[in-house]
């Protein structure tokens, strides 16, 4: 399950970031980007392993999940994994801790 959500993260934050990740340049870029959005430092070798372009050595650690499911706008990767199919969409506020659905307002 994890790298099916795994996944879905990765084809998320090449959404936000607004471009395919896929080039050394993607990983530096995206590490700034996600920097700049967040104030919090994700390696681009960690990126690399995440995204499958190096070797994976190893499941990457929570708190970079967090971070990488911040970007992308969900609060950290427990509400990332919670919200499953919900998941593929693009939170309007990217640290909102919940989400607002047009008919809680009523």
């Amino acid at each position: 399950m994890i790298n099916e959500n795994l996944k879905t993260l990765c084809n998320l934050i090449g959404r936000v970031a607004g471009r395919e990740i896929k080039t050394s340049k993607d990983f530096e870029y995206l590490s700034q980007k996600i920097f700049e959005k967040t104030n919090m430092l994700v390696s681009v070798s960690t990126l690399k392993r995440i995204f499958g372009y190096v070797n994976n050595v190893g499941v990457a650690r929570e708190n970079t999940l967090d971070i990488l499911c911040q970007f992308v706008g969900y609060k950290d990767w427990g509400t990332f994994v919670a919200n499953g199919d919900d998941a593929t969409r693009i939170e309007s506020n990217p640290l909102m801790a919940t989400r607002l659905d047009a008919m809680d307002m009523y």
